[in-house]
């Protein structure tokens, strides 16, 4: 799947979970921003920066898609891979964290 497809794929995914997406420019911001989840008048919306690369939206999308339910949804076989394996360097991540702790 071709890296434009899969990130509209993941914010069509956004979308069946009621969560709208907004791309905003973080560089006008006041105080430090970050791409994600919040809720503005009652809605929940994803703020993406839209000055970072396809790439790192596609990471910061996947993950945060990784971590919920998303058994009742429909994905296309290969977004639910990706999103798979990102769950599993996630895991990797955390374990190995665990293990340099003293």
């Amino acid at each position: 799947m071709q890296r434009e497809d899969l990130y509209q794929e993941l914010e069509a995914a956004l979308e069946q979970l009621g969560i709208q997406i907004r791309q905003e420019s973080f560089h006008d911001f006041v105080i430090p921003a970050t791409s994600g989840l919040c809720t503005i008048k009652g809605q929940p919306v994803f703020l993406m920066d839209k000055s970072i690369s396809l790439n790192q939206k596609i990471r910061i999308l996947g993950t945060y898609l990784s971590n919920l339910n998303l058994d009742h949804i429909y994905l296309k076989p290969a977004v639910r891979e990706y999103l798979e394996r990102l769950q599993s360097e996630e895991t990797r991540l955390e374990r190995k964290k665990k293990s340099s702790l003293p």
